[in-house]
């Protein structure tokens, strides 16, 4: 679980880093965070099979923590919530002074960053909290 939520932010960095090199701007290794560098302590099918080694109901449970799911805090999706907090974080970001990586993310790939999907990932992970996603 734990190694799961370290490796996940390198890789889309690590993948924001090459489509950004086939952009043929001037980018280099040295500038990539170490953190970034180190090799995780464990493989990803290392992971796979610990995980697959547990009783089902450990698993699910496992599952739930890495995605975020809390199943007695659940909001019920419907169509007008979901359309409704979508516009609210839309608000959200545009009141924010200083975005940065979120400006670079739209320059990288503007229609995944402003995609459907990828904001309500953001919002069912902050629970529907448009402020905090």
């Amino acid at each position: 679980y734990l190694v799961l939520n370290s490796i996940a932010p390198k890789l889309c960095v690590l993948s924001s880093i090459a489509k950004y090199n086939s952009l043929d701007m001037s980018f280099s290794l040295s500038q990539v965070p170490l953190w970034l560098q180190s090799q995780p302590q464990i493989t990803y099918d290392q992971m796979n099979e610990e995980t697959a080694s547990m009783p089902r109901e450990h698993q699910q449970k496992v599952i739930r923590e890495m995605f975020g799911i809390d199943m007695e805090d659940r909001i019920e999706e419907t169509e007008e919530l979901i359309s409704h907090k979508l516009q609210r974080l839309e608000e959200e970001i545009d009141l924010i002074d200083h975005k940065e990586a979120y400006e670079t993310a739209l320059f990288i790939t503007c229609e995944h960053v402003q995609s459907y999907k990828f904001n309500l990932a953001f919002l069912r992970a902050d629970n529907f909290n448009e402020r905090s996603a």
